[in-house]
């Protein structure tokens, strides 16, 4: 019967003129579905060869930033992660020692051991754990440090004894010196492990500050090699701030990781400048890129910025940058750069050949120079050497020695006290300069240029004219040592000649200008921050000296639990007060005019 009912409805196709229908190239060679991705935990065995092999050596380099690609690391990061891993093993051990001086070590010294390291070996440690083709080590023949290289062996030379045998191995999960724990690494299908890194804010809070994810590549005899670096700050709102003040973000509009360093240059009706003070501190080679920001002075908000590229050498010296008649004035190595209220580059002046040649180090000797000043019209230059300050005329192109440096007591002793980071002041009737000695400070000098005399050797100390933006006819609030007294307080007034010293309610306040981070001398106000040191935990208490009064106002603000500094004090008595925990954890603070 169902054989017969089968052929009926093959008859009934054929006469209906009906086929069974045709199935299309495309959807017969639909793609595989991918098996879903697979991810498995590390065991605590394999935490621990991730901590001790890969993790432990970078974290005094490569973990210091973010990275997307291991191009971006600087080759000496990786020699020096390179050499961490494999200074102290059996391999290191089997190396051929040299003795010899290398750049950078005193006359004095005896020879020094190095171990010489094969660029070919290099080369492959690199490749194993960055997988970078890494052949020119010839970056390192300068170097001063624990590394140079040899050109006649190709090998790169490491200091006997680095790292020290007796650095300690941290284990897995105890604690150590950075407050870093693994916590984690994940192994996924596609031959990708991710490792998790916390960083605690103290082992006593156990608040976890930041994390870092580190991305490996996995060979398939299973060695890990880098792949990337990211990290996040965590914002557990640590930071307690008491006082009159308004919030502003911390960023100025764009996605800097910290304003530390950042001082305001001045101001105009409507807006406020700002620059990286910090820029002498940065190596950036035969180049550095000066930014200015120019913000409302309302809302505190970016209203444009400008780039200035200056030419750069290995010793060079930035002189500051300063505001005067609506112009603000780079004070760079090689040149001048005068930028208008809108931030629009007016000129490039060039320096006077005399301090040209000293700030470019074409005199084969540009250890001995020690910074200029000018003034608005570039008819006058101060600037210090290693022999002393002298002022340079411009229409008679003469030079005048202003004062010889020579050997005087500072709290180090003996030693030759050189004049740094001259300015104008005083209407540019006095000269104003730095004094130091070998790791020693010996206060200021203060010379009348009419006379030439050298009017007073202030003791003021921690605190230096590079730092000067306004000639307010006072000299930077600070601390006075003088004649192995205990330090006190105050400010020296040019008009008069005279040391003012200030007394404080708060007992803690020895030096208050410890660092230029911490004070500001503006218009009519100088603003800086006292440590206030808690059981609790440490922080700040903001104070405000009045230059016509000469009152001083404390604790207009304390801030708790966070690093702070003062970036810049209004003609108004506003003050631009800057803290930090991490990058997610910050902000810019601004207090009311003073009553």
């Amino acid at each position: 019967m169902k054989k017969v009912t089968a052929l009926i409805l093959a008859l009934l196709f054929i006469v209906c003129g009906c086929t069974q229908p045709e199935i299309s190239p495309a959807s017969s060679s639909q793609e595989p579905e991918e098996p879903p991705m697979q991810v498995r935990q590390a065991s605590k065995e394999q935490l621990s060869q991730i901590w001790d092999g890969y993790i432990l050596p970078g974290i005094a380099n490569i973990f210091n930033h973010d990275f997307e690609v291991p191009e971006e690391l600087d080759p000496r990061e990786l020699v020096i992660y390179c050499w961490r891993l494999y200074g102290l093993s059996q391999q290191a051990d089997s190396l051929e020692r040299v003795e010899e001086r290398r750049p950078g070590d005193s006359q004095d010294d005896q020879m020094q051991s190095w171990i010489v390291v094969p660029a070919q070996m290099m080369t492959q440690w690199i490749e194993r754990y960055f997988d970078l083709e890494q052949t020119d080590f010839s970056f390192l023949k300068e170097e001063t440090g624990n590394f140079s290289y040899s050109e006649d062996k190709n090998a790169i030379l490491v200091r006997e004894g680095y790292p020290a045998a007796s650095d300690e191995k941290y284990p897995l999960g105890e604690r150590n010196l950075w407050g870093l724990e693994l916590t984690e690494a994940l192994y996924f299908s596609d031959n990708i492990v991710t490792a998790t890194l916390v960083s605690y804010d103290t082992y006593e809070n156990m608040l976890v500050s930041s994390k870092q994810t580190i991305t490996f590549g996995q060979r398939e005899n299973g060695e890990l090699y880098f792949l990337s670096c990211s990290s996040e700050s965590i914002n557990n709102h640590q930071a307690v701030i008491t006082g009159k003040y308004s919030a502003y973000t911390a960023d100025f509009g764009e996605q800097l990781e910290t304003l530390s360093g950042f001082k305001m240059i001045g101001e105009t009706q409507d807006s406020v400048y700002l620059y990286d003070s910090q820029i002498n501190n940065i190596n950036w080679g035969e180049e550095k890129l000066l930014t200015i920001y120019q913000l409302s002075n309302a809302t505190f908000r970016l209203q444009s910025k400008v780039e200035i590229p200056m030419q750069w050498s290995e010793n060079a010296l930035f002189s500051g940058v300063s505001m005067r008649d609506g112009s603000i004035f780079v004070r760079a190595p090689f040149a001048v750069y005068e930028v208008s209220e809108d931030l629009s580059l007016v000129r490039e002046v060039e320096l006077p050949e005399c301090i040209y040649e000293k700030a470019t180090g074409a005199t084969g000797d540009n250890l001995g120079f020690y910074g200029y000043d000018m003034l608005p019209d570039y008819s006058k230059f101060v600037y210090g050497d290693k022999g002393g300050l002298f002022l340079y005329d411009l229409e008679t192109d003469a030079q005048t020695e202003l004062i010889r440096n020579k050997f005087q007591e500072t709290p180090m002793g003996k030693s030759v006290a050189v004049r740094s980071f001259p300015r104008f002041v005083k209407d540019d009737t006095q000269v104003i300069s730095s004094v130091a000695g070998y790791e020693s400070g010996a206060g200021w000098s203060v010379i009348e240029l009419a006379t030439g005399n050298s009017l007073a050797d202030i003791p003021l100390y921690h605190v230096s004219p590079f730092d000067v933006y306004y000639d307010d006819g006072l000299a930077m609030i600070g601390t006075f040592i003088d004649n192995n007294k205990w330090p006190e307080n105050g400010y020296y007034d040019f008009d008069t000649g005279e040391i003012t010293l200030i007394e404080f309610e708060s007992e803690n306040t020895f030096s208050i200008r410890r660092t230029s981070e911490v004070g500001y001398d503006g218009q009519g106000y100088s603003a800086f921050l006292l440590p206030d040191e808690r059981e609790d935990g440490y922080g700040w208490k903001l104070g405000v000296l009045d230059h016509d009064t000469c009152e001083v106002k404390e604790n207009i603000l304390t801030i708790q639990n966070a690093q702070a500094q003062v970036i810049g004090v209004l003609a108004d008595g506003r003050v631009m007060v800057y803290y930090r925990v991490n990058s997610a954890e910050q902000g810019l603070l601004v207090t009311p005019p003073p009553r």
